[in-house]
């Protein structure tokens, strides 16, 4: 919708979409994640739409716990993100934000979940980052430069593709 389009268009898209079918699991998170762009301070209230309809999306919660950590409030998020990891444990996203908020508050155990988020979505060059740096964090010194490498393979391979 919004990749060829106006934001008004695919604003316009979103509110029929959201008129049709305000009860599907989804709609809201997928709204909302369009919101974090082009208005991020409506984007929690369409992941807190999502979870009451479908209380179980991690990937919500997730994302509602990422917002209040960038807000600054990471130990207050912390709780939000547990259970995202928890009622969605398959989820890429919602291991990535656990994890980063337990490394942001000194808890080595981040890096479980961040291994988890890399297993989940390899192609993800935010899990590879975000776990290289949480490496770094605990003294996993080997471990970092390796993450790093993919990384830094990952973003070369990104711009070769995007010259194409």
């Amino acid at each position: 919708i919004w990749t060829r389009g106006t934001a008004q268009s695919a604003a316009d898209s979103f509110q029929t979409l959201l008129s049709s079918f305000p009860n599907a699991p989804g709609v809201h998170y997928f709204y909302g994640t369009w919101l974090l762009a082009t208005h991020p301070d409506q984007a929690t209230g369409e992941f807190q739409r999502e979870l009451q309809v479908n209380p179980g999306n991690g990937r919500a919660r997730a994302m509602i716990a990422l917002v209040m950590a960038h807000a600054g409030n990471p130990a207050v998020a912390l709780p939000e993100a547990q259970r995202a990891a928890k009622d969605e444990p398959a989820a890429s996203m919602a291991q990535y934000v656990y994890g980063l908020l337990l490394v942001q508050t000194g808890d080595r155990n981040g890096i479980a979940h961040l291994e988890e988020a890399v297993k989940l979505d390899p192609a993800d060059l935010g899990n590879h980052t975000a776990l290289a740096s949480a490496y770094s964090k605990f003294g996993q010194y080997d471990d970092a430069r390796r993450e790093r490498q993919i990384s830094m393979d990952m973003a070369k391979q990104g711009s070769s593709s995007e010259q194409k």
